[in-house]
């Protein structure tokens, strides 16, 4: 993870650990690599591998992350792991820009844009369809799309919800971008 972010769990996740181990690839901003072991109890730390994966991607673009956050929220007898990146505010050509990105282990990536010249209108959001798991390459190209053009072809205004994972399969997609 960049020196200059700090991954926050909201809440610590206490999964037995019995017959929770999966297969678990190598990082790549590709896509997962090789195969190792992972822990659907480690999930917290494999999304904040994904996120700085991410926004090492943004960075590539001069796209600058300027907090990076992993929240495990409670509800309805299940738990949701969200991911946030803050964005520093860019020079970007559209009216809209991206502040910041949003990750749901149930539906994926979405991006809050601000107007730029005034600030007052609100906020839209934009959702990257297709996958739950992208590899950081591809949102990071989303986010780059939507800086020029909120419109972009690359984005929805309507969430969509991408085939769900089980958390042992949701641990073997992420761990593909977690450190070795």
């Amino acid at each position: 993870m960049p020196s200059n972010l700090t991954a926050r769990r909201a809440q610590p996740e206490s999964a037995d650990r019995a017959g929770s181990t999966v297969a678990r690839p190598q990082r790549s901003a590709d896509g997962p690599g090789d195969v190792r072991n992972a822990d659907v109890e480690d999930l917290p730390d494999l999304v904040a591998a994904y996120l700085s994966a991410v926004a090492n991607c943004l960075a590539e673009r001069n796209l600058t992350v300027r907090a990076l956050r992993v929240d495990e929220t409670e509800g309805n007898g299940t738990r949701t792991l969200t991911g946030h990146l803050t964005l520093v505010p860019g020079a970007g050509h559209a009216r809209w820009a991206p502040s910041s990105l949003r990750w749901d282990e149930h539906t994926g990536w979405s991006a809050v844009l601000r107007h730029t010249v005034e600030p007052g209108l609100g906020a839209v959001s934009r959702h990257l369809t297709g996958q739950l798991v992208p590899a950081p390459l591809i949102v990071a190209h989303f986010v780059s799309e939507l800086d020029g053009d909120p419109n972009t072809i690359w984005a929805t205004a309507l969430e969509q919800h991408p085939a769900l994972l089980d958390r042992r399969c949701l641990a073997m997609e992420l761990s593909g971008y977690a450190y070795p």
